[in-house]
């Protein structure tokens, strides 16, 4: 077989900057840097490598300061904001990625990356070598060639020939249109009153700029005229698109090719932004003590027996079970993993599934061995994330009561400003112990496999370092909560909380679906005639969900003032429309439909699809150890933001039902956190009572709470009312 050509990649490193910042907004680190753009960037740069595996690959970035471009048109890029003030802090960062990945990162000064990517274009597809442009910059498309592609990731589109032809009318001709219809971004003026579409016509009948300005005596009317008045408003446009193909670059023929990441230099990176993901893949393997480790499978009565004494001898133990699914009321038991020291645990398989599985005990042995442990109080039991493990075993009719201690909040407590309390996380950050991926026992993608298909000796791996780091996480995570004065907090409000949650999600909430559909075919009405009003003012049909046809109809058909564009396109958001809302009534119309076709997607088509088909309920989970504020979220669905402004959001809220001989009650907080939050004052306690002891501060004044809230349930369970004040809330 011929050998295949080399594949070159090159990544217009600072377009994929500005992408990964505005595609993650909101991301810092516990020092308070921002590190949306360095995250994004690394999942853009870990994409293409991943998918597209190329043998060679470099990263082109603008250069600092004034192009050659600036000095022919000072206006050139003038209308381009100042870089974000917390992106510039990132840049550097960024560019250390590109360095640990040991991929070359290119500038030039006086150039922009777009000629230098042109120039290497040229230089290796003379080679033979296949080039991608990783870009989505319409300008480089003059590249283009039977061995130059350009690649836009965000878009998941490729453009050859045929799709530059069908465009501009080849590669050859793209500064030719550019040249005549100028380019808005990057402030190219070309000629007034000239889009893409009439530059693309003019081209296809006159061949180039020149030749269209020597044949205007056969044009007429106004098109005539701007072309005649901006002449050399176009030539000098044409400069501006044209990309520089022959820059001297001192760059080797091999100077591309892929190496092995330095990983060494990317933990310290990671470590410093606190991506604790991508530290765990790309941290030196830590793994070391797994191969040390005593991980065992159970399999026989004779091992249960031997595991069943050893945990009840101890004190405290660690456990996980293994399931089918993420949702514990709807997922299986696989198996049960349990620890009492560090570095040794076992797995307790009971329903593994593919060919040639050992043989397991059965589920109601096993059961009946572990439930009085997990239901004793002479016994901790300990657990990351210790809701769903509670709840699963649930399903299978075993109790898991106090005293209990879960690592997750355990964490969240410790350091409530960590970017995420999972045990791969904390493994990472506490342990500086790299867990065994999920997907390397299950897969991913399109080949992932649920666990009961994973092969009981690895999963036995897999399961019992669960166990095992939970333990380890508990050893670490128990002083930590004393030493920030968290423990009474931690005991007796987070663990007292966690088993009434446990209660509320399995008794979920009733809903009725039969008034939810007749809502959804209500709204499909409202807003069918809605699109019919708004196809009407606009004057065209269009999609209305799609940001890009919407700004056309509003900023460029209609004319609307108050535009404001973006790297993207026209903004059609919120504060847009509300202030279009004063020119032309299209845009009021466009919010209702947009909130309407909310309500539909997000309630009234929604909700009944997550009745469980065992109960007949919703059953949302309530989470402990997600927001920043303190306070508990609501997920699948979000029971805290069911709407009540809006007619149709009452009637939503008319969807949920009692039981049968049951009332629902709903209580607003009505602003109660400002008042707990109050100076601590003495009120005369109750007759017999102690005075209430202040927390922690100044005085007899309340701590002031953390940023992140952690002190609020501290602060409510603490709250002392005056003689005759109610405790309505």
């Amino acid at each position: 077989m011929p050998k295949q050509p080399q594949r070159l990649f090159l990544i217009d490193g600072s377009s994929y900057i500005y992408r990964a910042y505005y595609a993650i907004r909101h991301l810092s680190n516990s020092q308070g840097m921002a590190t949306n753009a360095i995250y994004g960037f690394t999942n853009m740069l870990l994409k293409v490598i991943r998918e597209s595996q190329p043998d060679q690959l470099a990263v082109i970035y603008d250069s600092k300061g004034p192009t050659f471009r600036k000095d022919i048109y000072p206006e050139y890029k003038a209308n381009r904001s100042a870089m974000p003030e917390d992106l510039v802090p990132q840049i550097p960062y960024i560019k250390r990625v590109v360095d640990a990945f040991n991929l070359p990162g290119i500038e030039k000064a006086g150039y922009e990356a777009d000629d230098i990517i042109a120039t290497l274009a040229g230089k290796f597809a003379a080679k033979g070598i296949e080039v991608t442009v990783v870009t989505g910059d319409k300008d480089l498309m003059q590249v283009v060639s039977d061995r130059v592609c350009l690649l836009d990731t965000m878009k998941d589109k490729i453009s050859g020939p045929t799709e530059v032809f069908e465009r501009f009318g080849g590669a050859d001709k793209v500064i030719e249109v550019q040249a005549l219809a100028g380019d808005s971004s990057d402030n190219v003026p070309g000629v007034p009153g000239i889009g893409e579409k009439t530059a693309k016509a003019l081209i296809d009948e006159f061949g180039d700029v020149e030749t269209l300005l020597a044949s205007l005596d056969q044009l007429k009317g106004k098109r005539r005229e701007n072309l005649e008045n901006f002449a050399d408003q176009a030539r000098l446009s044409k400069q501006l698109v044209t990309l520089i193909t022959d820059l001297d670059l001192d760059v080797d023929d091999d100077a591309f090719v892929m190496a092995e990441p330095n990983r060494q230099a990317l933990t310290e990176i990671f470590k410093e932004c606190e991506f604790h993901k991508l530290l765990q893949e790309f941290s030196d393997d830590s793994r070391a003590s797994a191969k040390e480790a005593s991980y065992r499978a159970v399999l026989n009565e004779t091992d249960l027996a031997e595991m069943i004494a050893a945990l009840e001898k101890s004190e405290r133990f660690a456990f996980d079970t293994e399931t089918t699914g993420l949702d514990p009321l709807r997922a299986d038991l696989v198996g049960l993993s349990f620890a009492v020291t560090p570095g040794e645990a076992w797995y307790v398989p009971v329903s593994h599934r593919y060919l040639g599985v050992p043989e397991q005990l059965p589920l109601d042995k096993v059961l009946a061995a572990v439930g009085p442990l997990l239901g004793s109080a002479e016994h901790l039991k300990i657990g990351q994330n210790l809701k769903y493990d509670i709840l699963v075993m649930g399903r299978v009719g075993v109790a898991v009561t106090e005293p209990l201690f879960d690592t997750m909040l355990a964490s969240y407590l410790a350091n409530s400003s960590a970017q995420s309390h999972g045990m791969d996380s904390l493994a990472t950050e506490l342990l500086d112990y790299r867990t065994i991926p999920y997907s390397e026992v299950a897969g991913s993608g399109k080949k992932k496999i649920c666990f009961d298909e994973v092969e009981v000796e690895k999963a036995t791996v897999y399961a019992a370092e669960d166990a095992d780091i939970t333990l380890r996480l508990y050893e670490k995570l128990l002083p930590m909560v004393a030493e920030q004065e968290q423990q009474e907090l931690f005991d007796n409000v987070e663990m007292a909380l966690m088993p009434i949650l446990v209660k509320m999600e399995q008794a979920g909430i009733r809903i009725d679906a039969e008034l939810l559909h007749g809502l959804s075919a209500d709204m499909e009405k409202k807003l069918a005639a809605l699109e019919s009003e708004i196809h009407g003012l606009a004057g065209t049909t269009f999609n209305i969900g799609s940001p890009k046809q919407l700004g056309e109809v509003l900023f460029e058909r209609l004319g609307l003032p108050k535009g404001k564009k973006t790297k993207t396109g026209w903004s059609t958001d919120v504060e847009v429309l509300n202030n279009l809302g004063e020119e032309h009534e299209i845009a009021a119309k466009i919010l209702d439909y947009r909130s309407l076709s909310k309500l539909k997607g997000t309630y009234t088509d929604a909700l009944p699809r997550l009745i469980h088909p065992e109960t007949g309920r919703i059953h949302s989970s309530f989470n402990q150890a997600v927001t920043a504020t303190g306070r508990l979220s609501s997920s699948d669905p979000n029971l805290q933001n069911i709407p009540i402004r809006t007619e149709e959001g009452r009637r939503i809220r008319e969807g949920f039902i009692p039981s049968e001989g049951c009332l629902l009650l709903a209580a607003d907080y009505s602003q109660v956190e400002l008042r707990i939050l109050r100076p601590w004052r003495r009120y005369p306690p109750p007759h017999g009572q102690r005075s209430p002891r202040p927390l922690p501060g100044d005085g007899h004044r309340r701590a002031t709470p953390s940023s992140q809230g952690d002190q609020l349930r501290c602060h409510l369970r603490h709250e002392r009312l005056r003689p005759g004040q109610a405790a309505g809330h």
